[in-house]
């Protein structure tokens, strides 16, 4: 039903929501799709109490999710990152940044992963790191190199004499736990 006028449109009910989803002319495609998936939700709820609702078809504007080509940093662009971070003012968000970016180059963990880690996960004795409830919920164990073992060690050294050491999680200068967003400002 046309719900602005109170009248049925069955027969362009289809063709319309097709060229709706195509506006603006120069959208990109996936906009389009997206669009288009949210009319086929709703002509669908329609469908319940009118059975000659028609449903655009599924593959209407098909446009397939591509993802960016990943970047992968040579040994000189983390140790250019690291350095930078040395940079920061404060001694420690420079620490925090340091530690960060050195566990995240040396175990491949997952962003979420690292800034989620608690005291309790860092085992630098027996060198491996304990990653709970991750992608899935699994959990495993990451084994850790001496030097990064000793990093973490360093790192938790600094966070004692500033005293915030009950959690590696609390990695900002305020004490609690940086925020996904806030990795993108201070990369830049």
């Amino acid at each position: 039903r046309d719900l602005r006028q109170g009248r049925p449109c069955r027969a362009a009910w289809p063709g319309s929501a097709l060229a709706w989803a195509q506006r603006p002319a120069d959208g990109h495609p996936m906009w389009w799709a997206k669009k288009l998936s949210l009319v086929r939700g709703f002509a669908k709820y329609l469908l319940a109490p009118d059975a000659a609702t028609e449903v655009p078809a599924l593959r209407s504007l098909p446009c397939r999710t591509s993802r960016p080509t990943p970047y992968i940093y040579s040994d000189r662009d983390v140790a250019q990152l690291i350095a930078a971070a040395q940079k920061l003012r404060a001694p420690l968000r420079a620490g925090t940044w340091r530690t960060l970016i050195g566990l995240l180059a040396t175990t491949g963990l997952r962003i979420g992963e690292a800034i989620r880690l608690d005291r309790q996960d860092v085992d630098v004795v027996n060198q491996v790191l304990i990653i709970r409830q991750s992608k899935f919920g699994k959990s495993r164990e990451v084994p850790l190199h001496a030097t990064t073992a000793q990093a973490l060690k360093a790192y938790a050294c600094l966070r004692r004499l500033v005293g915030w050491w009950n959690s590696i999680r609390g990695l900002s200068s305020s004490g609690t736990s940086i925020a996904r967003t806030r990795l993108g400002a201070n990369r830049r």
